[in-house]
């Protein structure tokens, strides 16, 4: 299986090295800002990252809004893990969202055990049966959470 690992631009180095120690699977890690893998292979920085989604059986990606709002308009299978070592912790928020409107599995570090089967299938199912055709989730609070809104 295919695993794209992505962080964003800042640091999320627990993400990095969470999945940096399995080997049985295929994982490319964007790692930002933070340290590079020391197993699998990573690059800090993948230009037009919504275009490399479809290489992928699976994307594993921090709560950022960018990140977030381009996978829900696709059917890709996805895993959300807020990055909690982030100062203003919004992402938190964001991973609520996506987490009570059952648009992609939400996983937290404390969370120990990481099944990838287990969590390729949850995400697969989501997946399926996320339903963007015109905006079908809550499109303003979405934009609320994103601070897309001129408030």
């Amino acid at each position: 299986m295919k695993i794209l690992v992505t962080v964003g631009t800042g640091q999320f180095n627990s993400l990095v090295n969470l999945f940096d120690t399995y080997c049985n699977h295929d994982f490319t890690i964007q790692h930002g800002g933070g340290q590079a893998p020391k197993i699998q292979l990573g690059y800090p920085f993948i230009p037009n990252l919504v275009n490399e989604f479809d290489k992928y059986d699976l994307i594993i990606t921090h709560a950022g809004a960018g990140t977030i709002f381009n996978l829900l308009k696709t059917k890709k299978a996805f895993c959300v893990f807020p990055n909690q070592e982030r100062h203003d912790l919004h992402q938190l928020e964001l991973a609520k969202y996506v987490d009570e409107n059952k648009f992609a599995p939400v996983y937290y570090e404390s969370d120990i055990e990481y099944d990838i089967i287990s969590m390729f299938r949850k995400a697969k199912f989501c997946a399926e049966n996320r339903n963007y055709q015109g905006g079908s989730f809550n499109l303003p609070k979405l934009m609320e959470l994103l601070n897309f809104n001129d408030k």
